[in-house]
């Protein structure tokens, strides 16, 4: 409202003085007709900022409000804040009997620990079930490859026994005096190699004394082996190998005796090693989680008796007494961020489509005349507000620096600057009166005559007009 006055006072002076200079001009006019006409009342054509704005009452409102209480139900105990105080984030604002809380959380925690307690022994007693299942599951199978090694002993007795019986096997025989006849002609060569330098006295560390004792050896062992081929065998080897066989057979019945009663006994340590692990691994998992939730939301109920300060600000009002039962989530206090406000403005309808989110805005609060705020538009309400004689709109407007004492619930006067134009000529707009395509007729006082002339208009603003065309800056306009 202020800007607007001082426009609208602004704009009665300069008729004023317009109008007092035409009636002087017709006193003068009348007295001294025939004199030279005195220089009228003008006004130069000045350089500056050309404004059209809107206007739009309102008034301070809050943006950052809560009505807060508490997560659980109970009675209050005390309340440690009135309204009007200022708290701080995180400050205690009231609390609820805590102790029947407290005693749940006792319950509970003592009820986890035992479980916990019990779980533990029940953890150790699986382990040693499945390790013990396990070494039985381990010894049964064992009896298995104790049937397939009784049984490969038996062929083996058996095979032996009847290469006793077949007697000296005719290939053999032939392959084995083959090798002793080749390890005889060896044995020989290194004889006479060795015989070649047994004169010399390091004859015994010689490759030919090395090679010599190699044949030798070889052809002994090729030797024994063709005896033992062509060699058959006696009585005694036959009983040996028939008594062998009759122990390996007598090992092998009664491995295979037991086998289909070891086979059932197998399937029902598989089944008691598989439910071992089984139950292994379900309390591996941990204690029931039931009562884990349990101690957690006793927990968070004893916390949710204390009701604190979301963020800093201050209290408006408190809605409950020491004594008192609440519900949980009930509204208790009622506080508010002090320095979180915009203006809520009402604009007319015939404005709404000039306003625009994002443009600029020059605020005065009554609370604080000195305060000259800028702003911004910061959203525009689709919706005509009810209970209104005319229809207005709300337009919300932010503010770019908060004076202080400025609080919710004060007025305020919003100019919206919807065009804006910064460093043209311009004349006041009472002395312009504008006509087709934006051109205008104006008396312009020059060497010491009146000179009509016609100037181009462009932005006309609240106070001012733009000239874009036919005047110069400095000069003097004559007041219509």
């Amino acid at each position: 409202m202020k800007k607007w006055f001082i426009w609208l006072s602004a704009a009665m002076l300069a008729l004023a003085v317009i109008g007092g200079a035409g009636y002087m001009g017709t006193q003068n006019g009348q007295a001294t007709a025939s004199e030279t006409p005195q220089t009228p009342t003008t006004v130069a054509v000045t350089r500056g900022e050309v404004q059209q704005t809107v206007t739009a009452p309102g008034q301070v409102v809050n943006t950052q409000e809560a009505l807060l209480g508490f997560e659980t139900s109970g009675q209050v105990a005390e309340i440690t804040v009135r309204p009007g105080e200022w708290v701080a984030a995180g400050q205690v604002l009231a609390r609820l009997n805590e102790r029947p809380l407290r005693e749940k959380l006792e319950t509970a925690q003592l009820e986890l620990a035992e479980a916990e307690r019990k779980h533990q022994r029940d953890l150790a007693e699986a382990k040693l079930e499945v390790q013990i299942a396990e070494a039985e599951l381990n010894q049964a199978q064992l009896k298995v490859s104790d049937l397939t090694a009784a049984a490969a002993a038996l062929t083996a007795a058996q095979a032996e026994l009847q290469d006793l019986l077949a007697g000296p096997a005719e290939n053999e025989m032939t392959a084995t005096a083959a090798d002793l006849r080749q390890a005889e002609v060896t044995l020989k060569q290194a004889q006479w190699a060795y015989d070649q330098i047994a004169y010399r006295g390091d004859v015994g560390s010689s490759p030919e004394a090395a090679r010599l004792q190699e044949a030798t050896l070889d052809y002994e062992a090729k030797l024994a082996r063709y005896n033992l081929a062509v060699e058959p065998a006696t009585p005694a080897d036959i009983a040996a190998a028939r008594a062998k066989v009759q122990q390996a057979q007598a090992d092998y019945d009664q491995a295979q005796a037991g086998q289909e009663t070891n086979q059932q006994e197998i399937v029902i340590l598989e089944a008691r090693v598989e439910k071992a692990r089984l139950n292994l691994k379900a309390l591996q998992a941990g204690v029931d989680p039931a009562l884990t939730r349990a101690v957690k939301t006793a927990e968070e109920t004893l916390q949710a008796a204390t009701l604190t300060a979301p963020f800093a600000g201050i209290v408006l009002k408190v809605e409950a007494r020491p004594g008192e039962t609440v519900i949980d989530r009930a509204g208790v206090i009622l506080m508010t961020a002090a320095n979180a406000v915009e203006v809520w403005s009402k604009v007319i309808e015939e404005d709404l489509p000039l306003v625009q989110t994002g443009q600029q805005v020059e605020l005065f609060f009554d609370a604080v005349p000195e305060a000259a705020v800028h702003g911004q538009v910061a959203r525009i309400v689709p919706q005509r507000i009810d209970g209104e004689d005319r229809p207005l709109y709300p337009v919300y407007i932010t503010l770019d620096e908060l004076p202080d004492k400025l609080m919710a619930g004060m007025t305020a006067d919003a100019s919206i600057i919807i065009a804006e134009k910064q460093d043209v000529l311009r004349l006041p707009r009472a002395l312009v009166q504008a006509g087709a395509a934006d051109k205008a007729i104006v008396e312009v006082w020059a060497n010491g005559q009146i000179e009509r002339r016609e100037v181009q208009l462009g932005l006309r603003g609240d106070v001012y007009v733009e000239i874009v065309v036919g005047l110069a800056e400095g000069e003097q306009v004559v007041g219509q």
